[in-house]
């Protein structure tokens, strides 16, 4: 569905072994819900990613016909002295122009999202300039990804709240609500479970004001690579187009 301060950050640790259901902690009290939402995002989304990485993949965009598309994607980590950069790049096709989606992150502030991309087929994406929250809601290479999805802008909604813990794909999970008063056409509430343990994001659901099911997104597998777990795929599935697209990277070349 910032990311992570990066794609990479989804996976750590999304392998270990899964905690007794006797160890399931009670459902908060209303009123610690607030405090420990936001210090929960607060924590995970400002941590900056170890080092620079870059990996190679590929968008597989299936559509309400079961037709799929398959775009080519580089991944990049950006390490700067007060930020860092997620950056995504969508090679160009017979049936999309590339594109390409900066985004800027930095302890206790916002997002920033730079976008560029070719205006018909086969062109290149150009240089990214800055766009704003409401163009990020835009699809990235047609998918089923918007541009402020890739970056995880619901967490930087003011209202969170950390509702309780459950098992969630056979592990413990906090469930996190993240509310966004100022709806109008996108998302007014996100539910995402995070691995108790190392705070990763684990699956997520994206509903609008009226209370109906978007988006489900979640991560599929990772993979071992160098002494560290890293994404290897992730989907979301559009519930409200029938459409489907997985982002799936080549580590065995990495």
């Amino acid at each position: 569905m910032n990311v992570i301060a990066s794609l990479t950050r989804f996976a750590v640790l999304l392998f270990a072994s899964s905690t007794a259901l006797a160890q399931l902690d009670h459902a908060l009290p209303p009123s610690e819900q607030a405090a420990a939402g936001q210090a929960l995002v607060e924590k995970w989304r400002d941590a900056a990613p170890a080092e620079n990485a870059e990996y190679h993949g590929v968008l597989k965009i299936r559509n309400r016909d079961n037709q799929t598309e398959t775009v080519p994607l580089t991944f990049k980590i950006i390490l700067g002295q007060s930020n860092w950069q997620t950056v995504y790049e969508a090679g160009a096709t017979s049936k999309t122009p590339a594109q390409k989606l900066a985004i800027i992150h930095a302890p206790g502030k916002p997002n920033q999202y730079l976008f560029a991309s070719g205006s018909k087929p086969d062109e290149p994406a150009g240089q990214p300039m800055p766009i704003t929250n409401e163009q990020a809601t835009a699809s990235f290479a047609g998918s089923d990804f918007s541009l402020s999805d890739l970056g995880l802008e619901f967490f930087h909604w003011p209202a969170q709240r950390l509702i309780r813990t459950e098992m969630r794909k056979s592990q413990v999970a906090k469930v996190l609500e993240s509310v966004n008063p100022q709806s109008h056409n996108g998302y007014a509430r996100v539910v995402t479970w995070l691995e108790k343990e190392s705070g990763a994001p684990i699956a997520a659901e994206a509903y609008d004001r009226d209370g109906k099911l978007l988006k489900q997104f979640s991560i599929k597998s990772v993979k071992k690579v160098k002494g560290r777990y890293q994404l290897q795929e992730m989907q979301i599935t559009n519930v409200k187009n029938d459409s489907r697209t997985r982002i799936e990277y080549d580590l065995e070349k990495e």
